[in-house]
């Protein structure tokens, strides 16, 4: 039995396991056989519950190829939230985690004030002002996010968040994530490419994304490699772009017939973003 709690849920009374796992006013709202997601309210606190319903031996020998040790995907994700909080960049606040040597949880509080990228630019889709501003200011939280060693391999546009009031980036859902000393330039070539795959033209035109990769490069220092990452992440970009799921992603909103429908019709989607639903 391993268990970590935020004191201020512990002072609500949710002391074990079982508080949490079982606890009886999660509302499943996506899942798979083995997992699940949930949405939980206490108090004034939304939040997510990211549940193992059974825990394979495989999660544990992925977590230690990935620079995690042998810990399931709970573990993996909560170490990854710390970590990249404690150096500052933005990520849903871990408050609970917890395995009982067959199941485990993480407990997540809700980005508040915050729209899934998708949300975000349709919403913004007059101003090409704040596009240029928002690429650049995803350059650079990708820099530093590579800069730390992370990659994220479902780096998705509804895995990316923007705040409201200042256009801070976040990013959801890192129960795959890798950690490198150095991550690899094709590792980063990857997980750009499978964001710019998840970016429909009409949501970031292609001086959006070159803008994107300039920022990126300059901020790793390596402008040099602009040609090499421009072929690579293209290439990668048309392969995934193949895949059923990613053509869903790129158009999310080809179902919206009216333009004052756009924000109802959205929000269904930010809410399965914000937990980390594939």
């Amino acid at each position: 039995m391993h268990l970590e709690i935020d004191p201020r849920l512990a002072a609500r009374g949710l002391t074990t396991f079982a508080d949490i796992f079982e606890h009886p006013e999660a509302e499943i709202i996506s899942g798979h056989p083995t997992r699940n997601v949930a949405r939980l309210v206490i108090g004034t606190e939304r939040l997510f519950l990211k549940r193992q319903l059974r825990i394979p031996w495989k999660d544990y020998w992925h977590s230690w190829q990935a620079g995690f040790g042998l810990v399931d995907r709970s573990r993996r994700e909560w170490q990854t939230l710390l970590a990249l909080r404690r150096h500052g960049l933005s990520c849903p606040e871990p408050l609970a985690v917890g395995f009982d040597g067959k199941r485990s949880f993480l407990l997540v509080r809700e980005l508040e004030n915050a729209a899934d990228l998708h949300t975000f630019l349709a919403r913004h889709g007059h101003d090409q002002r704040i596009r240029e501003c928002l690429a650049e200011r995803l350059g650079g939280f990708l820099a530093r996010f590579h800069g730390l060693g992370f990659i994220h391999p479902d780096l998705y546009a509804k895995h990316v968040f923007v705040r409201r009031s200042d256009w801070d980036i976040a990013l959801i859902d890192f129960q795959r994530t890798t950690r490198y000393r150095f991550v690899p330039w094709h590792a980063r070539w990857r997980d750009l490419a499978a964001l710019d795959a998840s970016l429909g033209e009409d949501m970031f035109d292609e001086s959006l994304r070159y803008r994107l990769l300039e920022t990126y490069l300059q901020n790793v220092r390596a402008r040099n490699r602009l040609v090499e990452a421009m072929r690579a992440v293209r290439r990668r970009s048309r392969y995934l772009q193949q895949r059923r799921k990613i053509q869903a992603m790129r158009h999310p909103w080809r179902f919206v017939a009216e333009p004052n429908r756009l924000e109802s019709a959205a929000l269904p989607m930010a809410d399965l973003a914000v937990e980390g639903a594939p």
